[in-house]
């Protein structure tokens, strides 16, 4: 009778939560919350940064080709139009490399920096360098006394350069010799395009040069390459 009169009553507080305990049950459950609301806004956050960059990088672009770009079988807007798109995809390029942060999806401006590599490589490759190659090679082989000494010698340092070009990118992934490819490929074009502005002509070297890094197909680089082998040693 005691025991339950008496001792039981008296002892109940004991099973009671403190207050200290309630309280800091309460403060650990808001700083939860907290936590996880501000990992959330950080996301989200990145997440905007990223779509932003990406809107960014397309809508520069387009700024400055209102359609997509095209040659017009004119050296000097060609090669004009190369540069401004070359220049571009740099832009681009170096954007893209710049963004430290996570992508989370959004990553369009990697695939419009991909495709537009592509696309350089095939509007130079087919529009501009094959044709020029190919007359090139062919006035190469109808060489003879009569054939102009600095006519002959654009055609060969041409040829050399272009090909210490090719073997060095394909042997370690880099270009190298580039100063020397860019003097004679100006003066080349000056040969081949003399109603181009200089300004203009000098170009080509660049553009070269990045057709080269931009260029997935390596097989047609070693094709190229013994091609040129052999035109120089006929």
């Amino acid at each position: 009778k005691d025991l339950f009169s008496g001792i039981l009553p008296a002892d109940r507080n004991l099973f009671s939560p403190i207050k200290e305990f309630l309280r800091w049950r309460r403060l650990t459950a808001s700083l939860g919350l907290m936590s996880w609301l501000l990992v959330w806004i950080f996301l989200s956050g990145i997440m905007t940064f990223s779509f932003f960059h990406n809107l960014t990088t397309i809508k520069d672009f387009i700024a400055e080709f209102k359609e997509p770009p095209a040659l017009k079988q004119d050296a000097t807007t060609d090669l004009w139009t190369l540069e401004r798109m070359r220049i571009e995809i740099i832009d681009i390029e170096s954007d893209n490399k710049r963004w430290f942060l996570p992508w989370f999806g959004f990553d369009s401006s990697r695939h419009v920096e991909a495709e537009l590599k592509r696309r350089y490589v095939n509007l130079l490759g087919s529009g501009f360098l094959k044709p020029f190659e190919l007359s090139l090679y062919k006035k190469m082989e109808h060489v003879n006394r009569d054939t102009s000494q600095d006519v002959m010698a654009d055609y060969v340092g041409y040829s050399v350069a272009q090909l210490r070009l090719l073997t060095s990118f394909l042997k370690t992934g880099k270009i190298a010799n580039v100063e020397e490819f860019n003097k004679v490929s100006a003066s080349l074009m000056k040969t081949e395009y003399p109603n181009v502005p200089p300004e203009i002509s000098s170009l080509y070297g660049n553009l070269y040069c990045s057709y080269i890094i931009w260029s997935e197909d390596r097989t047609k680089m070693r094709t190229r390459v013994e091609l040129m082998q052999k035109v120089l040693i006929n």
